[in-house]
């Protein structure tokens, strides 16, 4: 781990670059919100939006909202491949959430709370401006539990050990592989974050681009914004089922969540190949899209032309970003070049799906 850049104002630093882009997003999207939210609040056409269950009108009212907006990232041609590149980012990222929540023995609540408040304000907005500084926090912290630990150790080691001198040693020796290493996650857990993944993110896109623009496919959308909950409901209940799992080495708890990184790496290189042939298969024009996409990005949400694919290239360029600073504070240039190169082959889920592969080996 590259010490030298592991401040915490590191990681902190770009929180409020993760706020000016919501405000930025915010005020392009603003007029597109406005139509929305004004249909949404006419009954009929709630209804025909999707089949609100009525449980709280206000409630009702933002998921049509979010439903609209992921309609059309779902159906418009210009959008589709954004959105499919960003499912298998997000998801990814989601992920790496997870497993550094479970190593620093954080709230399960976490990774949920940032894929609801990813859903709404845009999952390359929360990652900068919230888990980054998160992340930043929890590694202090164990640092300087490890250096305290250290401290008592010298302390010890000064005074006559008589016959415990061997469980001294011990001591010495485990306290200063903490402090050059990181706390490892359990099998159990690993098992339990995979299976979030797994039904909580992949199921739910492969069961929704399996129907075309249809109020069936609105349905599905409406329940994808509950699913934060499933994901949160495996990652907790799943481990108590399966503790039998755990081992009592490093190298295998380090092994399982490799192994989960390297299921994601290629469940997302398939679906990557998979979205961009199929898109090259059924538009007629791709460099006539390839230029709109090019205009639409940098005309800086001036133009006022699809404000959503506008948005989903700028979580896209967000949140790989947040990561790519992430694997630089982590390990330098190398990580900086693996997610980058890896991304290009196989696109930005499986980018840094395989960094953080390689980077748990390391630590």
């Amino acid at each position: 781990m590259s010490r030298t850049k592991n401040s915490i104002l590191f990681y902190i630093a770009v929180s409020p670059l993760g706020y000016v882009l919501l405000t930025h997003l915010h005020h392009v999207l603003l007029p597109f919100n406005i139509l929305q939210k004004t249909a949404c609040q006419n009954p009929s056409s709630l209804l025909e939006t999707y089949a609100a269950p009525g449980i709280h009108d206000l409630l009702d009212r933002i998921v049509c909202v979010l439903v609209r907006f992921c309609s059309q990232a779902v159906n418009d041609p210009l959008c589709f491949p954004m959105t499919a590149t960003l499912v298998g980012l997000a998801t990814t990222a989601y992920a790496v959430m997870s497993v550094e929540r479970a190593r620093f023995k954080s709230t399960t609540c976490l990774t949920p709370f940032m894929i609801m408040m990813g859903n709404v304000i845009g999952t390359g907005v929360i990652a900068p401006m919230a888990w980054l500084p998160w992340y930043g926090w929890s590694l202090y912290k164990h640092q300087k539990k490890s250096k305290q630990n250290q401290v008592a150790i010298n302390a010890n080691s000064g005074k006559p050990l008589g016959s415990k001198k061997q469980n001294l040693r011990e001591k010495i020796s485990e306290y200063q592989h903490q402090q050059h290493s990181m706390p490892y996650v359990a099998p159990h857990r690993t098992f339990g974050i995979a299976l979030a993944t797994l039904f909580g993110q992949f199921l739910p896109v492969a069961i929704l681009v399996s129907h075309g623009p249809s109020l069936t496919q609105r349905n599905i959308l409406a329940v994808f914004q509950y699913f934060p909950i499933t994901y949160g409901l495996f990652e907790w209940i799943i481990p108590f089922a399966v503790s039998h799992l755990d081992c009592k080495t490093k190298r295998g708890a380090t092994d399982s969540v490799r192994l989960m990184y390297t299921g994601i790496a290629s469940i997302n290189a398939f679906l990557w190949y998979w979205v961009w042939i199929k898109w090259l298969q059924t538009t007629s024009a791709p460099d006539f899209m390839v230029k709109q996409w090019i205009e639409l990005f940098f005309s800086l949400g001036s133009s006022g032309t699809n404000p959503v694919a506008y948005m989903l290239m700028w979580d896209i360029v967000a949140l790989l970003t947040t990561f790519t600073y992430w694997a630089w504070l982590e390990d330098g240039k190398d990580g900086v070049k693996t997610v980058l190169y890896s991304s290009l082959l196989f696109g930005p889920g499986a980018g840094l799906a395989l960094y953080t592969m390689r980077r748990e080996s390391r630590i």
